[in-house]
């Protein structure tokens, strides 16, 4: 999208009503979700991603992701180790 078209864009958002802003948000948020599991089942471990030992134990887990921890150098990761996120 080039940066006009976005601009009209966030002027037809402040034209919304609260329903249909409520809407959007809803919308965003299913995205957002989609988005996050599509890249955690992209990047499952299988290898730790510090020493790249295959030797790799569920941890628990934290904020919602699934932890798992080495038995060789001991560290814990999750599924966004070593991604942007």
């Amino acid at each position: 999208m080039n940066e006009k078209a976005f601009h009209q864009l966030l002027e037809q958002l402040r034209q919304l009503s609260p329903s249909q802003i409520s809407q959007l948000q809803t919308c965003l948020h299913q995205q957002e979700t989609t988005s996050t599991e599509t890249l955690i089942s992209a990047n499952q471990t299988h290898h730790c991603p510090h020493c790249d030992s295959v030797n790799l134990r569920p941890w628990g887990s934290s904020h919602n992701l699934p932890r798992c921890r080495c038995s060789d150098c001991g560290r814990t990761s999750n599924p966004l180790t070593g991604t942007p996120l």
